[in-house]
């Protein structure tokens, strides 16, 4: 809606910018915590920013927000404030900005059928397939080419966090997007 030209180059490059960002935080010892489109301002595939930085998790201060949709299935339903968050939930929610990236309209546990949000994300109930599983609870409608249209290997990597909950590092993803 907001950048009706842009193609896969753009958001890759979009993704890469804002994954550097976010390496560069966490080789400070910060952590955003409440990772989600609303906490980022975007003018163009190479300048944005970060909003809601008061509330980043810093050192040994925690990060006392977020929202289920970002939240790494171990720590959904927990009280924010009370825990630090790790790089390892941190990298869950940056998959998820990810793939909301790359297929807009659609969060990775989307579901035909499925239970509230939170409860797919702590069972895994992806259902966007990486070979020829069933996609009978895929969300219908144009996310099903989306998804068969993206490299191989990002497909790999989003299955691999949301189904089989492993998750990749920053770098990781730097080096698959490249």
């Amino acid at each position: 809606e907001k950048f009706p030209n842009w193609t896969r180059v753009e958001l890759t490059q979009l993704a890469l910018n804002i994954l550097r960002t976010i390496e560069y935080l966490h080789s400070k010892n910060v952590l955003i915590g409440d990772i989600n489109p609303f906490n980022i301002n975007i003018e163009n595939y190479d300048s944005f920013y970060f909003l809601d930085s008061d509330s980043f998790q810093i050192d040994d201060y925690p990060c006392p927000v977020g929202t289920v949709d970002f939240t790494a299935p171990e720590i959904q339903g927990q009280n924010f404030g009370n825990f630090l968050r790790s790089k390892n939930n941190e990298y869950f929610a940056v998959a998820v900005l990810l793939f909301e990236l790359y297929i807009p309209g659609k969060h990775p546990y989307s579901r035909t059928g499925g239970s509230t949000l939170s409860e797919n994300i702590k069972n895994h109930e992806f259902v966007f397939p990486l070979g020829d599983n069933d996609m009978n609870a895929t969300p219908k409608g144009q996310w099903e080419a989306i998804w068969y249209n993206l490299p191989y290997e990002i497909r790999k990597f989003f299955f691999e966090v949301f189904k089989e909950d492993k998750r990749h590092t920053i770098s990781e993803w730097i080096a698959v997007l490249e």
